[in-house]
């Protein structure tokens, strides 16, 4: 049995409360401890301080997510009695070097400037920092305990803030990482149980937490959780707290397609209603060019319906959607027949790229084309791109290749492009990629909607939640016209 561990916060355990305990066995502990049980290969993989992959060379992360912070984190702290301009030491916890290592860094940058030049800078055990603090003595305080501090410790100054303040970026406090050669699915695993704990999180800690997990720490391990990494290793290097500033990830757990895929055949062959498999859907939502993709999804949306129209329905409820990932239950699948054969399911809302690949998209793909093909009485589909802590790899183009490919494969009257889900500007491309419905559009967007329609070349009909006609546009063609006028900009005359 594999063996994972964690750290015992209340912050891990969106990341980890889903894992399967039959099939690892799961340790939690603090994250000294968790760190030396990685270094000596007592455990697979592990949720680690990033000081102790910046300390080994040989490790590397997991992408997906991380334990971090956009600003105040609330549960990393610089406490006193007194205002730093005072303080004559600083006792850093030993419970988590990177904690440590980032109080010294920012020592390095303009926090330091505030602070006394003769400054003595300690380390302390584990756990004895909120009793340390007293006086003109600070000490670094993390995890449970910077979340229950008594009412002497007037002074809190958040660490995750001052990064924020100093660098505008966010900071990384733990990584899931392992060596090089760490089982591909191990780290499927990790993703899948992240994915579906941040989605209960709120059921997973007691209430006095919620905000806490929601709010105070960001998850995603994205573009910008990555540069505030890297630009960490590089501060902390300068200020020679590690010896280089080299971060080194895993690579994506399949297997990459080679960039010179038959592209230009798959779209012919798709065109001209011959099969495709799951391999040559993931070439296409890999590496088909978004404009191709869409010029051929143009193709069979007026190829399917020769109106030249865009079907909007007008409501302000939100949709139930359901997660890819559960459409493989086939109870799940058999609930979603019954509710399309009762007329209950005009539309089905998808959400597409909680953190899944190129293949599991492809695969999603035939999972629906089957579901559809049962599902009499279902007229449209709206695949709703995720936005939020899971969302890392899947960006607005990976979102308009599977809304084109979508077209492209399935065979459904009408695919809608989810209005709430992107910026109204992107909907004209959402409609010259296969799309000729949107959903659902409230009736303050109706004359946004209608013009956007117009504006891509189509006719706007509004329609019932069955997507009937239900009467003509409300707005007439001159909307186009009336908008706020363009601002110059440009040398004062």
């Amino acid at each position: 049995m594999k063996k994972i561990a964690t750290v015992g916060y209340v912050n891990a355990i969106p990341l980890t409360a889903k894992l399967d305990r039959e099939r690892y066995e799961v340790i939690a502990d603090v994250p000294a401890n968790i760190a030396k049980q990685l270094t000596d290969r007592v455990v697979d993989v592990a949720l680690v301080p990033v000081a102790t992959v910046l300390a080994n060379p040989e490790l590397r992360i997991v992408p997906g997510q991380a334990i971090g912070a956009d600003g105040a984190v609330t549960s990393v702290l610089l406490v006193a009695e007194t205002e730093p301009e005072e303080w004559t030491e600083l006792c850093l916890d030993g419970e988590s070097r990177t904690s440590a290592m980032l109080t010294r860094t920012l020592l390095t940058g303009p926090f330091g400037k505030r602070l006394r030049e003769d400054l003595v800078v300690r380390e302390i055990p584990a756990g004895t920092a909120r009793d340390t603090a007293s006086g003109t003595i600070a000490s670094l305080v993390i995890g449970d305990a910077a979340r229950e501090l008594p009412d002497r410790l007037t002074v809190r100054l958040d660490l995750g803030q001052l990064w924020k303040d100093w660098t505008k970026l966010p900071f990384v406090f733990a990584v899931w990482a392992a060596y090089d050669g760490l089982d591909p699915q191990v780290r499927q695993d990790l993703r899948n149980a992240a994915i579906t704990g941040l989605a209960e999180r709120a059921d997973l800690v007691i209430p006095e937490d919620v905000d806490y997990v929601t709010n105070a720490i960001r998850y995603d391990f994205d573009d910008r959780a990555l540069m505030g990494l890297r630009r960490f290793a590089a501060l902390a290097e300068r200020a020679g707290l590690i010896d280089n500033g080299h971060v080194n990830l895993f690579g994506p757990t399949y297997e990459t397609i080679p960039a010179k895929a038959d592209v230009d055949g798959l779209l012919l062959a798709l065109l001209d209603g011959e099969e495709v498999d799951v391999d040559g859907l993931t070439t296409l939502l890999e590496h088909g060019p978004v404009a191709v993709l869409g010029l051929a999804a143009d193709l069979k949306r007026r190829e399917t319906d020769t109106s030249n129209t865009v079907r909007y329905v007008v409501s302000d409820t939100a949709p139930d959607t359901i997660q890819a990932a559960d459409l493989r239950d086939a109870d799940v699948r058999k609930a979603l027949m019954a509710q399309s054969y009762r007329g209950d399911l005009a539309c089905l809302y998808v959400s597409v790229g909680a953190l899944d690949t190129p293949n599991d998209r492809a695969s999603l793909l035939v999972i629906l084309r089957d579901l559809l093909a049962r599902c009499p009485k279902t007229v449209a589909l709206a695949p709703v791109p995720i936005a939020g802590p899971t969302v890392v790899d899947h960006t607005a183009s990976d979102a308009l290749r599977f809304t084109a490919v979508a077209r492209l494969f399935l065979d459904i009257p009408l695919l809608a492009a989810p209005l709430g889900s992107y910026h109204m500007d992107v909907l004209q491309t959402r409609l010259r990629m296969g799309c000729a419905a949107i959903v659902p559009v409230s009736e303050d967007q109706v004359d946004d909607v209608e013009r956007h329609i117009r504006e891509a070349g189509l006719i706007a009909v509004p329609c019932d939640e069955n997507f009937e006609p239900s009467g003509d546009a409300k707005t007439d063609g001159a909307a186009i016209f009336r908008r706020q006028p363009w601002a110059r900009v440009g040398p004062p005359v």
